[in-house]
């Protein structure tokens, strides 16, 4: 194995752990938030089997999600294709399909005021260069494709 291929699976792994780490950690504070309203205390074996099921439940799902993008040709995971994964639990669908219009009704709002902003800066270059403003303007309408980073 080259040193190049040591050093991606080295990152690969530390990634890897910092991710158990955090849902560790994460799992912990909930579990000892809950505990103290509920007056009990979780053993760390507790802690730790939790840790490991929350944490296959998200290798799982990640793969879902690949898998279903995959499926229709994208690199990119998308929100029909996290819409896929909720369609079996009712609340959740709902709950992302209303997050989904949400940000489709942001997106449509910022793309109209950025084209409007964009189209009053031009005429008033236009203006102060001592051009016509009558002619048409053709202003990107913002419409790229959502994708999360």
């Amino acid at each position: 194995m080259s040193a190049s291929n040591r050093r991606k699976k080295q990152n690969g792994e530390n990634n890897e752990q910092n991710l158990k780490d955090k849902i560790g950690q994460t799992v912990r504070d909930i579990c000892n938030q809950e505990a103290t309203a509920l007056g009990v205390t979780p053993t760390s074996d507790f802690i730790t089997s939790l840790t490991d099921l929350v944490y296959e439940h998200v290798e799982t799902t990640g793969s879902l999600l690949e898998d279903f993008a995959n499926h229709a040709k994208r690199n990119t995971i998308a929100i029909e294709d996290v819409k896929l994964l909720a369609r079996r639990n009712e609340d959740l669908k709902t709950f992302i399909h209303n997050f989904a219009e949400d940000l489709e009704k942001r997106k449509k709002s910022r793309a109209k005021s950025s084209k409007s902003v964009k189209t009053k800066r031009i005429v008033d270059q236009q203006q102060s260069c001592g051009e016509s403003a009558e002619h048409d303007v053709n202003v990107d309408d913002g419409d790229d494709e959502w994708e999360d980073s």
